[in-house]
Formats: structure tokens, sequence, C-alpha cells
């Protein structure tokens, strides 16, 4: 099987992923380090997401350092060679990480079901013509060599790869992947390396009659991108695809390039992150496939996309919010249950249930909300993510303001003068998310209405601690000096003065209430 239709009975295939976990290696350098991480192509937490246990080479691995080699004559040293038994029972049993990204937390028992081995960017340079002929592996020069041989030609690279199939028919037991060379920004082999992956993908597997063998065109789907190399062209109809589209394998080559449309930089050939990206996003359905088709898993199921969640999209640390999803239903017409992904990487994700769940964030960051489905029966039968809620989240703190509920001024004449009195109630709230320590109510006697620190001092007043959300009256009961009046003044309320409370918002603490009659 291999990359259009290729073999595949196009209504057999089945893109879902298993029900359950499978151990996958991966045999790559940097190119492929970057694929996988978190920061980069993202694709060990697709992997991951999908159900695969995944371990890796890398420079220096193995038995022999053959972990060094990895250009395309190399692969008869892994798979043919008088050593290859040695390499292949480490490479069955690896189970370490080899470079950095997300993986499932328990390795499944027994070896490496899946493995993907791929060559970097320089073994695109293939020399001689297309239509050479192919040597038998007994004559040809490229065994064991590397990418820079003189023998690094098209026929030569064609005949490693017929030879790898006398392996991999004997092991019935193992999926093998190729991942072809991504391409080289120098046109001057890049018609060869097309034609050497077209090859691949459409000729290689047409009289092999297993389905243990699978080939996705990373070379083809790195040749065209969204504008610029920052932008790809993930899930658009034009350009240069290796995909699961309308429900079928598409393998799309008239994007008009051959050369690489990714470049990470000026005289790097390392596909760009938006490369890597949108390799992730072709590739992870098309390995769904090949292992259902390899497992003889049959596509029983299907469960569509959940709609957008619904929900706040701001909110404080500390505080519960509740988010909504639904529109997903089984094929069969199965009950549906979802799951929420509270960070938007599955590192934060929800238990399955119903489609209103709620979240607490406790650290204040932007947050990009997701949901999925499956069949609440037939649990391998899961969707694909949703689109993303963007939600921004704030430290909770308390918020001290207050209003006043009456204020009345009372004069009464003596033999001398009159004396004033001023007596009300002053509501003081916290009206944030967290409570607050206990401070004090400051009020003044204003000529205007604008606080100053010569403003007559009336009374000082502790708050109290106070719970978020909750109000408590306090009064002020003031006699003036005698012959002294408020009549035309101001009463201005000074709320936590010397600062002593942090709060969400510092300008609502100063209330003003007159002029007084």
């Amino acid at each position: 099987m291999g990359g259009y239709e290729d073999g595949f009975g196009q209504g057999e295939l089945n893109p879902n992923s298993p029900n359950h976990p499978v151990r996958l290696v991966f045999i790559h350098h940097s190119t492929g380090e970057n694929w996988l991480s978190d920061e980069n192509g993202g694709l060990g937490i697709a992997l991951r997401d999908n159900n695969y246990y995944v371990s890796d080479t890398n420079y220096g691995w193995g038995p022999d350092q053959i972990g060094d080699d990895t250009d395309i004559g190399h692969w008869w040293l892994w798979f043919r060679g008088p050593d290859s038994s040695t390499y292949l029972n480490a490479l069955y049993n690896e189970e370490h990480q080899n470079c950095s990204y997300s993986r499932l937390s328990t390795a499944p028992l027994g070896e490496n079901e899946i493995i993907l081995f791929k060559s970097c960017f320089p073994n695109s340079a293939l020399r001689g013509n297309p239509n050479d002929p192919v040597p038998s592996i007994d004559n040809n020069p490229l065994r064991g060599e590397d990418s820079g041989s003189d023998y690094h030609t098209v026929a030569n690279a064609k005949g490693i790869y017929i030879d790898l199939l006398e392996y991999f028919r004997t092991r019935q037991d193992k999926l093998f992947i190729v991942i072809t060379a991504p391409p080289l920004s120098d046109p001057e082999y890049a018609a060869n390396a097309r034609a050497f992956n077209q090859w691949l993908v459409n000729d290689w597997l047409d009289d092999y009659p297993f389905d243990n063998v699978f080939v996705f065109d990373f070379y083809n789907v790195l040749t065209t991108n969204g504008g610029n190399p920052n932008r790809n062209d993930l899930g658009r109809e034009a350009g240069n695809h290796h995909r699961w589209w309308n429900n079928m394998v598409q393998h799309q080559t008239d994007g008009g390039s051959n050369v690489l449309a990714y470049r990470s930089s000026p005289g790097d050939d390392h596909p760009s992150q938006a490369g890597n990206l949108k390799a992730t996003g072709e590739f992870m359905n098309l390995l769904n496939v090949a292992y259902n088709l390899w497992k003889g898993e049959m596509p029983l199921e299907t469960v569509s996309v959940p709609s957008i969640p619904n929900g706040p999209t701001s909110g404080t640390t500390g505080a519960g919010y509740a988010y909504s999803t639904g529109g997903s239903f089984s094929s069969l017409g199965h009950a549906i249950e979802y799951q929420f992904d509270w960070k938007g990487d599955g590192t934060d994700l929800s238990s399955w249930g119903s489609a209103m769940q709620a979240k607490t964030w406790t650290s204040p960051d932007t947050y990009n909300v997701r949901a999925r489905a499956r069949c609440a029966a037939d649990t391998f039968a899961m969707s694909g993510w949703s689109n993303i809620l963007t939600v921004t989240i704030g430290t909770a703190e308390a918020d001290l303001t207050g209003s006043w509920k009456n204020l009345t001024q009372t004069c009464r004449g003596t033999r001398r003068s009159q004396i004033c009195r001023i007596t009300g109630v002053f509501t003081i709230s916290d009206i944030g998310d967290k409570k607050a320590r206990s401070t004090y109510v400051d009020f003044y006697l204003s000529d205007d209405d604008t606080y100053q620190e010569e403003d007559s001092s009336l009374k000082r007043s502790s708050t109290g601690k106070m719970k978020a959300h909750v109000s408590r009256d306090i009064k002020l009961i003031k006699t003036l000096p005698l012959g002294q009046t408020a009549t035309g003044k101001y009463i201005i309320s000074v709320i936590d003065k010397n600062d002593s409370v942090a709060e969400i918002d510092e300008t609502n603490n100063i209330v003003v209430i007159g002029p007084i009659q």
C-alpha cells in the first residue's frame, strides 16, 4: 500500500485511531526531532492523542551507533546487512526517548509494532536518470553508503527499497512506515527527487501482496505552502498533499513545485514549523488508515466533530466556569460522550462525560479550549478536535468599594451657637473574587468633591475581613465642633488608604456624597 489509491480498496479504509495503546518507534535525525517536538511540528502530541506510545532513535543510538546512519543506502545495513538482527532486536525493544516530545505515560507490553523510518533532506540529491535500470541488490554499490556517495542515484535507491521488501514480507507482525526524505531548496536534483518519491508511493508496492508497508510522502507535503515558509496550506484544496480528504486517501502532486517550500531560514533546509505542522496534520489519519488496514480493522463507526465550546472567554483563577459543546453524532446512532481539552495541547483533559462541564483554572494565562466526542459504547470511535475557544484567565483578587445607604445632618441651637451631627450608613463591599484582609475606611469632610490630604478627618472604621461578594454596613455618627456645619460640603470615604489590600481595581476606593443639605 502507498499513496493515492495505491492498492487501497477505498471503501475499506478506516482513519480512526487504535482503540488501545500501540507501541511505535521512529528512526530519525534532526528533521524528525523537530517534527516530533511539542514546540515545532507537534507530531509527538498527535501520536499520543491517537493512542500511539512513541519511542525513537537519534544520533549515536544503538549497537555500533547505527543511529548515526539513516541515509537511503544505510537502510540495507538496518534491515538486510550482516548485523541487522542485532540492530533490529534493539530497535523492536527500544522504549526510551532520544529527543523531547510528549507521549503516553505508560508503555504497552511487548515490542514496538510500528516502525517509522526517515532519511534527511540531503537524500533528495539523487543523481542519475530516473529511467536507468535498477541493479540487483548483489550488484548495488549504494549498499551501506551515505547520500554523499557518487552511487546515490535514483536507480540504486530503488534497488535498496525493492530489496527491503524481502525482509518486510517475513515480519507480518510489524508495520513499516516509510517517510520520504524532505525536499531540498536547490532545484538541481528536484526532478529526480520527485520521480523517485512518485515511484515509492505509486509503484514500489504494486506487486507486494501484504498490508504491512506504507509510504507517507513527506517530500510532497513540503513542496507547497500558504504563501511563505511560515504559513502552510494545511486544509486547502489546492497545493501538494498526502492526506485523508473527502473520505479517501489523496496524493496530490500538481502544485507545480518540486523544491522545499518551508525553509527554516536562508541556507537551512530543515523544514520550518509551519511545514512540520502541515505534515503532522496530514500524516495522522493516514497512519491510522495504514494501521487499521494492517490489523484488518474495518471502519464500523465514525463520530463527527463537535461544535466549538461555548462559555465565558475571560475570568479569574479560583472561579468555576461552565462550558458546553455538542452536535456530534455516531454513524451508527449510538450515544455520544464528550471530552474537553482545557489548554489545547492535550495536557489538561477533562473526564469523558456530558456536553457541559465546568473548569476552574489555578494559573493566569490564555487557554485554548477545545472538545472532541466519542461513542459511549465503542469508545475507540472518536472524532477529531473542535475549533478552539480562547479564554483569558487573570489572577483572582479582592476589589473593595462602597456606597451610602443614607446620610443626614441635624443641627440644634444653643445659647452661644449651634451644634450639628452627621449620621449615616456606609456599605462597604468586596466585589472581587478573593477574600480581603481587614483594612480601614477613613471618612473626611471636604469643601469640594475631591479628596485632598488637608480635608478634615471625621472617623476611621475597620472593615474587618471581607469575603468575596459580601457587603457590610458601617455607621458614621459624628458631632461637629460647636458652630461648624456640613451644609454645602461633601463627605468623602477613602477605602484602604494605605493600599494594604491587593485589588483588581484601585480606582473605586473613593466614594463621595454631597453636597450635604
